[in-house]
C-alpha cells in the first residue's frame, strides 16, 4: 500500500494533477454501469501516467434517491461502491476529489426530476433540508478517508436557474420569481422591473439583476453547505455570461469569490477569450488566453487558492464546431508551458476523462442492480459474469425494455448522425430492436460482441422513448455490457481499451514537468 500524507489544516496542499475517473462507463451512469474489477490496474496506470489524484462524480439523485430520512439517506449500495473506489485510490497513492452536486442520473427510483431538485434547493425547505442531509451523510461516510481532499458542486449542476429558463413561458417565469425569491430580492434593493415581475430572459434589460441574484443564491448555498461539510467548495464561473441587449452582444461577469480564504474551483476551456469562429490557435495565443483567465480568477496573482477541475484544451463535441482548435503540432508546447503557469497560479488541474468513452444511454447496463430500470417480458434470468455484474439470459421471445429521455441520458442527442447498439453475448444470437414498440433493426452474430447500427432519427430530441430488445432466435442468449450511443467522448489520452491515445505523450509530459 502506498502512503498518502493527510493534509493538516496548516499544511500546504499538494499540487494536484488530476483526472476524472469513469472506468469503462460515463458520468451519468458510472456507479450503475462501471466494471470496478480492474480498479487496481487502472489506478496504477493513472499513477504511472503522472497523475496524483482522481475526481469522482457523485450524482445527487443517484446517491440520495429519497428526499426524506435525515442523514440516514444515502443509497447504501452506491455508498459501498464509492468506498471501494476510495479505498483502491488510497492503496495506489492517489488523492481523491468528489463532485457531489451532479443532478443528472438515470436512477428510476429517485424522487424529483433534476429540475425539481435544483429549483427546490432555493424554493423548497424540504428539498434544501434533503441536500444538507445528503452532505452530512457523505461527510460522515468519508470521514476516515484522509486522502479525500475536498468535494465541490458546480454552477453547471444548477442549469434550471439560468439556462433552462428560456424554455419556460411567461406565466411559469412569474411563478418562479416568487418561488425562488427573486421578487423579494428586487424589493429589498428598491428595483422595479421594466415590465411584469418574472424571471427575465437573457435579452431583457433586467437580466443583469437576475444574474446577480443567481450568484447570490449560489454563494448562500455554498456558505450554508460548508457548515454541514467544511471540505465543500464550488466550481465558479470564470467566463462571462453572454447576452444580447438591443441586438448587440454584452457580457456579464460572475462572482469569483476572490476574498474566500478556502479553496475555489474553476475551469479553463480553449474557447475562452477566442473568436470562436472555428479558428486554429497557436500555442502562444492559447497560453495568452489562459493567462487572461488566470489573471481574473487569481485577482492578478493575489488569490491563487483555486483548482481547475476541468482544464480543457480539446473538445470534439458535435455541438461546438465553432470552438477553436489549438494547432496539433503545438499542443505539446502549450501543455508544458501551461503546466508551468498553473503551478505558479493555482493548486492544480484536472482533465475530464482518463479513458475515452461512449456516451451510453442505458442505465444499469451490466445488471449490477438486478433489473432496476428495466421492464421485462418473458423468461429472463440473471447469471454472474465473473467480473462486476450479471448477464441477462433471454429465452426465445423474451424482451428487455428501458424508458429514457435521450437528451438527459446522453450528450447532444439532437445532433446524432449515427446511433449504435453493442453488447457482449455469450452465445450466437439474433436480436430485434424497437423504439416505442416499432421494430427498427435486427442484429445477429456469433458469441462475442454484437454491434448493430440503428436509425439516429429515432433517438434524438427531448421526448421520452422506450428502447427495447427481444430475442428472436430459437435458443437462449446471454447479454451484458449493453450500450446505446451516438457520441464518443475522446480526450485521446487513453482509448476505451486503455491503449495510449495520440495525445498520451503530450499529456504525460505535462504531468511530469
Amino acid at each position: 500500500m502506498r502512503e498518502v500524507a493527510p493534509l493538516a489544516s496548516d499544511s500546504p496542499w499538494p499540487f494536484l494533477r488530476a483526472v476524472h475517473y469513469f472506468a469503462d462507463a460515463q458520468p451519468i451512469n458510472f456507479w450503475e454501469n462501471a466494471d470496478l474489477s480492474r480498479l487496481t490496474t487502472h489506478f496504477r496506470q493513472i499513477r504511472a501516467d503522472g497523475f496524483n489524484a482522481v475526481i469522482l462524480v457523485v450524482p445527487w439523485r443517484g446517491f440520495q434517491p429519497a428526499l426524506s430520512g435525515g442523514t440516514d439517506c444515502l443509497d447504501q449500495w452506491r455508498l459501498d461502491r464509492l468506498t471501494r473506489v476510495l479505498d483502491a485510490a488510497r492503496d495506489q497513492g492517489l488523492y481523491c476529489i468528489l463532485r457531489v452536486g451532479f443532478p443528472w442520473s438515470g436512477c428510476p427510483i429517485s424522487e424529483g426530476t433534476y429540475e425539481e431538485r435544483i429549483l427546490g434547493l432555493f424554493g423548497s425547505r424540504t428539498i434544501r433540508s434533503a441536500w444538507f442531509a445528503y452532505l452530512e451523510a457523505l461527510a460522515a461516510a468519508t470521514e476516515g478517508a484522509e486522502h479525500l481532499l475536498f468535494a465541490f458542486f458546480s454552477w453547471e449542476d444548477l442549469p434550471s436557474l439560468r439556462h433552462r429558463m428560456i424554455y419556460a413561458d411567461a406565466e411559469r417565469r412569474a411563478e418562479l420569481a416568487a418561488y425562488l425569491g427573486y421578487d423579494r430580492y428586487l424589493a429589498a434593493r428598491g428595483h422595479r422591473p421594466a415590465g411584469p415581475l418574472r424571471i427575465p430572459l437573457p435579452s431583457d434589460e433586467d437580466y443583469p439583476h437576475f444574474n446577480a441574484f443567481v450568484n447570490q443564491l449560489q454563494n448562500t448555498l455554498l456558505d450554508d453547505s460548508r457548515r454541514r461539510w467544511p471540505k465543500l467548495s464550488m466550481q465558479l464561473r470564470p467566463d462571462f455570461e453572454q447576452v444580447t441587449f438591443g441586438g448587440k452582444p454584452a457580457y456579464i461577469e460572475n462572482d469569483l469569490r476572490l476574498s474566500d480564504p478556502l479553496l475555489r474551483v474553476g475551469y479553463f476551456f480553449h474557447y475562452m477569450n477566442a473568436r470562436n469562429e472555428g479558428e486554429t490557435l497557436t500555442a502562444g495565443a492559447a497560453l495568452a488566453n489562459l493567462g487572461i483567465v488566470l489573471d481574473r480568477v487569481t485577482d492578478d496573482g493575489r488569490a491563487n487558492n483555486h483548482f481547475l477541475d476541468q482544464f480543457v484544451f480539446l473538445d470534439e463535441s458535435p455541438q461546438f464546431p465553432h470552438w477553436p482548435r489549438i494547432e496539433a503540432a503545438e499542443l505539446g508546447h502549450f501543455l508544458l508551458q501551461a503546466a508551468a503557469v498553473l503551478e505558479q497560479r493555482s493548486r492544480g488541474y484536472g482533465l475530464w476523462a482518463y479513458f475515452d468513452y461512449v456516451d451510453n444511454h442505458l442505465y444499469n447496463a451490466r445488471f449490477l442492480r438486478r433489473f432496476e430500470g428495466w421492464q421485462t417480458r418473458g423468461e429472463i434470468a440473471l447469471e454472474p459474469t465473473g467480473t462486476d455484474g450479471f448477464a441477462a439470459v433471454l429465452a426465445p421471445g423474451a424482451r428487455l425494455a428501458q424508458c429514457m429521455v435521450p437528451e438527459l441520458a446522453g450528450n447532444a442527442s439532437y445532433l446524432y448522425e449515427n446511433v449504435t447498439f453493442s453488447a457482449h453475448c455469450g452465445q450466437a444470437c439474433e436480436v430485434a430492436f424497437a423504439v416505442n414498440g416499432v421494430e427498427e433493426a435486427r442484429g445477429a452474430g456469433p458469441a462475442g460482441t454484437l454491434t448493430v447500427a440503428l436509425d439516429p432519427a429515432r433517438h434524438r430530441g427531448g421526448e421520452e422513448i422506450e428502447f427495447s430488445l427481444q430475442n428472436v432466435g430459437s435458443h437462449p442468449v446471454a447479454l451484458t455490457d449493453l450500450r446505446l450511443w451516438g457520441f464518443e467522448m475522446r480526450l485521446h489520452l487513453r482509448d476505451e481499451c486503455g491503449r495510449p491515445g495520440r495525445l498520451h505523450r503530450e499529456i504525460t509530459a505535462m504531468n511530469r514537468r
